[in-house]
């Protein structure tokens, strides 16, 4: 990532402003670290600027690059995520899915990535559109979680692979 910001006046047409959608006016500006529990924090993206000097005419907005394998807002990595979801779909408990992903004791992040997943379930079905998410309505004990998230998950990991595979090809975050 930082090689594709420091080349970018050669790829001039490769980024474009969300704010004054023009191109070739972004120039590296930094990284974006995530602070760990002990010690520096480890690099996870990059910062690019739009610029507005030496002859650019940017709005002077900088914009976040984010590395696929993580994910933004979030402390836990998109492979700790996917065990996550995996040992979901094989029918563990939501708190056995999450210990077996993150180590963790208490689950009560887990049910904060599952109302994440389920705030973007329109963006999910947006693209698995012309192949609906079969929705296991018929089983009333188990939580919406199950009955709604997880299927349209399924459907979307036929789609992409895992949640990287996610990011990098729609370039918006997976949760």
């Amino acid at each position: 990532m930082n090689q594709f910001t420091t080349e970018l006046d050669s790829q001039p047409d490769s980024l474009q402003c969300p704010h004054c959608r023009q191109t070739g006016q972004f120039v590296s500006h930094g990284f974006v670290y995530r602070k760990q529990q002990c010690g520096d924090g480890v690099a996870v993206g990059k910062r690019v600027l739009c610029s507005d000097r030496y002859g650019r005419s940017g709005c002077c907005r900088t914009q976040r690059l984010y590395l696929d394998t993580g994910l933004p807002g979030l402390h836990y990595r998109t492979t700790c995520l996917m065990v996550f979801l995996v040992s979901l779909f094989d029918d563990h408990s939501i708190s056995a899915a999450y210990q077996k992903a993150t180590g963790a004791d208490t689950p009560r992040h887990a049910y904060r990535w599952l109302a994440k997943l389920e705030h973007r379930l329109t963006t999910y079905r947006r693209l698995i559109h012309p192949r609906p998410p079969v929705l296991n309505e018929s089983c009333s004990s188990r939580s919406r979680y199950r009955r709604i998230v997880l299927p349209t998950l399924r459907a979307l990991f036929n789609l992409f692979d895992n949640c990287t595979t996610f990011q990098s090809g729609q370039q918006v975050a997976f949760i």
